[in-house]
This record gives C-alpha cells, structure tokens and sequence, in this order.
C-alpha cells in the first residue's frame, strides 16, 4: 500500500483488462498500468516476486530484463512518474525486498550484484550495489524473505552461513552502527606498472549513515591523496619501483571511517641499457704478445660499443673484442668499454693488463 492505492505483482499481462505488465495500482476504484508498460521479459513472462515502498518510490523485483521500456535487470524504481534502473541490476531473480533509512535490501538467487560478485544478498547504498558484511555463503544459496525494524535486518532462505558464521538458513545483520562503505575498482590485484607510469587509484565509495566526506588513498601506511568528490580518484606519480599494497580509506559525514580490502601492485625499476652477461678479463703478459680482451652482452635493438684505456675513448675500438698487438710497457692499464643499446649505456667493469717486461 501507498497511500489509498495498492500495488500488486505477479506473472500476468493485465488487471482488470489493462494491460498491466505484471504489476498493477488499484486505486479504490479501478485498476491501472503502472507507467507505460510495466515490467516485461521479452520472449518469456515477466513476474514480479517483490514489492517494497518507502516515501513515494516502489521498489520492484522479479524476473525482467525492462521495466518501462528501459532495461533494468531483475529490479527497479518507480517514483511516481518514471522509472528508473539500479546500476546493472543482478544476474538472477530477485525474491524479497526490504528498504531501512537509506538502504535497499534484496534477496534471491543471484550470484552477481551491479557487475559485483556477491551472492543471493544485496544492498543498495549511494547509487550502487554492495555486498552485507560478508555475506551470505554457501553452494547454491537462496535468500526468500527479508524483514527489518529500527535495529535490525532479518534474512531468511536456505543457506548454511551468514559470513563465516553459522546461520541455518536465517540471520540478522544489525542496523546501528554502521560503517561507511569502500572498495577499490582500479587497479585490479596484481597489476605491474613502469617506472615512470603514473599508477591511478580510483575508489566508489557510500555511506549507509549519510554522506561521505572523503576519501584517502595509502600505499602500505603512507597517505597519497585524497579525495573529496565522486568519482574517487587519485594518480600516483614517481611511485618508487617495488612491491606496494594500495588501499583507500571513507570517512563519512559522521565521521566513522572504514579502510578497504588492500590490492597488491608492482612498479618495475626503470631500464637500466644492455645487459653484461661476461665481463672482460683481466689478463698479464709478456713484451710483445698479442692480448685480446672481449665482451658478451645483450639488450635492446643493435648494440654499439666503446673501448676505454684508464676511462679515455680508444679510436676506432668500437666491436665487442679488443685485441692489443705487439704488447709494451706502456699497454699496461684498465681497459673497460661503454655498450649502448636503444635505452642506455652500460660501462663494463675493468680488465687490467699487465705487460711483465724482460729482466
């Protein structure tokens, strides 16, 4: 009931020879649609399952893939004059509807929840979809009835546990002392970034007490930013090259706060150019032997190479080996070489030579 006039749902295509769409309004004296063609299933029969009221909106579940002729998932709202989705709706059919101040309570036998994955159990806080606690668990569970009073929300269905506890097919989630609700929608677990790649934080956030005032983003303990206004978002620069842990923290109008589930990222160390794989090696020798001195590398696209003798280019020394004839006193020194590839420069580590001389 709404005032004088009462709604009814059900698998039907008209009331009082209205075309109806599975949902009808008597208003004391005859029946009417409910906008302009109620809920509807094309290419099977829509039914409503579910009817909840609060201030002038009707709350409407089910099987239906439109309401209105707009597409809305298994549930949506009816304010009087339009109608309008709740995000993506859920994956299955709704079975019970329970609305308590500013949330909306939905039970049924979905698995998925405005793109969420969260089973049988939803509510609706701040224009998005949010799992209860931890919700209700279990292999194929069903969530039949919902009830609520000033403290509390009781769920019936067939389920072994509510979060971890054991419930036996019935629970109670309490309404006081709620706390604001966060999750980070970007990045994704395990995500890898380079070096020099800004790493963007983004958050939804809502709060079943009133609204939120901000939102901070932390790696590990570390506060990056913060957000006051939807959408969340914050971009890290110069992140420095490790392992991270993101989170983000609500706080609300009342000022109760909630810290997010944490997700896992890596930042890459900058390329460093090619990489050595045999240093050169240090050699001795006699007066006028032949010393070769080589180098093996890798790294990006064609490597060039620069031999130095005690840090001074050697002219026209530029393959991976070099090779001293005739070997004197003076050939004595540290011989390293600069390889560079389409990143950097890599300089060896040195090889000395030593040219024994003759007694």
């Amino acid at each position: 009931m709404a005032g004088s006039d009462l709604y009814v749902g059900g698998a039907f295509d008209a009331a009082g020879g209205v075309p109806a769409g599975s949902l009808a309004k008597w208003n004391g004296a005859e029946w009417l649609a409910v906008g302009a063609a109620g809920v509807a299933y094309p290419g099977f029969q829509s039914s409503i399952g579910a009817l909840a009221i609060s201030g002038s909106d009707l709350y409407v579940g089910g099987a239906f893939i439109q309401a209105g002729g707009i597409n809305a998932s298994r549930i949506a709202r009816w304010d009087g004059q339009n109608w309008s989705a709740m995000g993506s709706g859920t994956d299955s059919d709704v079975y019970t509807i329970a609305v308590a101040k500013r949330e909306v309570f939905i039970g049924g036998n979905f698995t998925r929840a405005g793109g969420q994955s969260i089973r049988s159990l939803a509510r609706w806080v701040g224009e998005q979809w949010w799992p209860v606690g931890s919700g209700i668990t279990g292999v194929s569970t069903i969530v039949s009835a919902l009830a609520t009073n000033e403290t509390g929300l009781f769920v019936g269905g067939n389920f072994p546990q509510t979060g971890d506890k054991p419930a036996n097919s019935f629970g109670r989630w309490s309404l006081t002392n709620e706390l604001p609700l966060i999750r980070i929608t970007a990045p994704s677990n395990g995500s890898v970034f380079a070096a020099d790649q800004p790493v963007v934080v983004s958050a939804d956030a809502a709060s079943p007490n009133g609204s939120v005032t901000r939102v901070e983003f932390y790696a590990e303990t570390n506060l990056l930013g913060i957000a006051t206004n939807a959408p969340y978002t914050f971009a890290w620069s110069n992140a420095p090259p490790d392992s991270h842990l993101l989170s983000a923290k609500v706080i609300d109008d009342t000022g109760v706060n909630q810290t997010s589930t944490a997700v896992p990222i890596t930042v890459n160390p900058p390329p460093t150019g090619p990489i050595i794989a045999q240093q050169p090696v240090s050699q001795t020798s006699s007066n006028g032997a032949v010393v070769v001195i080589s180098v093996q590398a890798a790294g990006q696209g064609t490597l060039s190479y620069q031999w130095l003798k005690d840090s001074i280019p050697i002219p026209n020394e530029t393959n991976a080996s070099l090779t001293l004839t005739d070997t004197q006193l003076g050939d004595s020194a540290r011989y390293t070489v600069a390889i560079t590839d389409s990143i950097g420069t890599t300089t060896s580590a040195p090889a000395v030579v030593s040219i024994l001389q003759p007694v």
